[in-house]
């Protein structure tokens, strides 16, 4: 007898669940953010895995604060990217603000 696969075989396939969450939140009418492309990352596989994981509907929020201020960070880093090594150098310089 063949073993069943499991659900998650590769590390990118954590992305997946992770779409699913984003999905919950952008479906929400008071989101913190819109993700319009996260259903079809998410897909069956997606909603499979997210709903293997215990408690998976009382952890959404912790998904949801993490991507919240991992987007602002990637935000304000891409900010002072653009603006140009010197710029970043210092929170306390004034030319650095989120």
């Amino acid at each position: 007898m063949a073993e069943a696969e499991p659900l998650i075989r590769n590390i990118s396939d954590t992305a997946l669940p992770a779409a699913v969450y984003r999905v919950r939140e952008t479906e929400r009418s008071d989101a913190l953010f819109r993700d319009p492309l996260a259903r079809r990352l998410a897909g069956q596989r997606g909603d499979q895995i997210a709903a293997s994981i215990p408690f998976s509907d009382r952890n959404t929020w912790a998904w949801v604060v993490r991507t919240y201020l991992f987007d602002q960070f990637s935000r304000t880093a891409a900010r002072a990217r653009a603006r140009g090594p010197a710029s970043a150098s210092s929170p306390d310089d004034e030319r650095w603000s989120p």
